[in-house]
């Protein structure tokens, strides 16, 4: 996952947005794509706290509320 990119979790986010575009915006077909996003953002809250920002990264509530819908297991801290 690519948190040190710049931003960081950025290349997770374009790959949901290029999924969508290839699978006529069905969101079931892109699953894995958004559950990588997920891990690559909560990698990023563990590494610089919850008080950290990125664009493509949901609030942290949002993210532990997305990671326990989808059943994966949040990084220990």
């Amino acid at each position: 996952m690519p948190v040190t990119s710049d931003p960081p979790c950025h290349p997770e986010a374009c790959k949901i947005q290029n999924c969508l575009l290839s699978n006529n915006y069905q969101q079931d077909k892109c699953e894995d794509a958004i559950a990588n996003l997920y891990k690559c953002c909560a990698q990023f809250y563990v590494k610089n706290g919850d008080d950290a920002r990125t664009d493509g990264c949901p609030m942290p509530s949002v993210l532990r509320r997305k990671l326990k819908d989808l059943n994966i297991q949040e990084p220990t801290r």
